[in-house]
């Protein structure tokens, strides 16, 4: 994905190519299709750059043991997290057992896991 954006005054300007890989997007799809239409307005109003200026300069503050990078949502509704290659692997190798137990338990109160990505920057 390349990103060349331009605003005016108070925004940041991002010029530069940034690669973003989603891991298993076809799975996530399967477990929360469902959610991603009813909720696609609350989550693009959750996680707009513009409603999260203070969050992201509070991100990071409260790193976890693995000194991983948290980011909560203004209304903190999400929280985005960074992973280890270990823990990358390990939570893409129980992703199937997510995907069924999402699906035999609508209900389930185990968090909402979206999305894994890799974003690489130059």
């Amino acid at each position: 994905m390349d990103v060349n954006i331009s605003f005016d005054k108070n925004v940041l300007v991002m010029k530069q190519t940034v690669r973003v890989t989603f891991h298993r997007i076809d799975l996530f799809k399967q477990m929360f299709a469902d959610f991603f239409i009813a909720q696609l307005v609350n989550i693009h109003q959750s996680l707009s750059p513009k409603n999260n200026r203070d969050m992201i300069f509070k991100a990071g503050e409260g790193a976890g043991r693995s000194g991983s990078f948290f980011f909560f949502s203004h209304d903190r509704k999400f929280i985005i997290k960074t992973m280890t290659p270990g823990e990358l692997k390990l939570l893409l190798a129980r992703l199937p057992a997510f995907v069924e137990h999402y699906a035999t338990n609508k209900n389930s109160i185990l968090a909402k896991i979206l999305g894994v990505f890799t974003v690489n920057t130059p």
